[in-house]
């Protein structure tokens, strides 16, 4: 279980690190269209730092429940993840924010094995919506169109 904490630490420290230095980045960006950026990096700060801190805080506890074995499921599931969410950027840069939001969170849909369809579809077309009314009207903050629409 050692292992895990290490793993789970080194993560959350990488997360942090990295997204400090794109918000140090994103300072360069336009007036106006550095504001979407460091806001979700900010977020990701955050939870990375929670993530950080509850594992800390369970290195001394003592597991008192018997471990199940994992699932393949359980253990690529991260890594799945992980890569959706580096298409997502990708696929954010080419073709947009809200296709590539759009079309993200339907396939993160069977990874993250919802089992309430309509709750989730929900959230994500509310999300899709705040975002665009925080960012884009209320803000004025241009999000990304795509390379391909430009």
């Amino acid at each position: 279980m050692g292992r895990k904490r290490w793993i789970d630490g080194g993560i959350a420290g990488m997360l942090i690190t990295v997204s400090a230095y794109l918000y140090i980045k994103a300072q360069e960006f336009p007036m106006g269209s550095d504001r979407f950026p460091q806001f979700m990096l900010i977020i990701i700060i955050g939870l990375a730092a929670l993530m950080l801190i509850n594992t800390l805080r369970g290195a001394g506890r003592a597991s008192t429940s018997p471990q199940k074995a994992a699932d393949v499921r359980d253990i690529l599931r991260p890594y799945s993840l992980f890569l959706c969410i580096v298409g997502y950027i990708v696929s954010m840069l080419l073709i947009g924010f809200f296709p590539a939001t759009v079309g993200w969170g339907l396939i993160l849909l069977p990874v993250l094995e919802a089992t309430r369809k309509k709750i989730y579809l929900g959230i994500l077309t509310g999300t899709i919506v705040f975002i665009f009314f925080l960012f884009a009207y209320f803000l004025n903050v241009p999000l990304p169109i795509g390379l391909l629409f430009e």
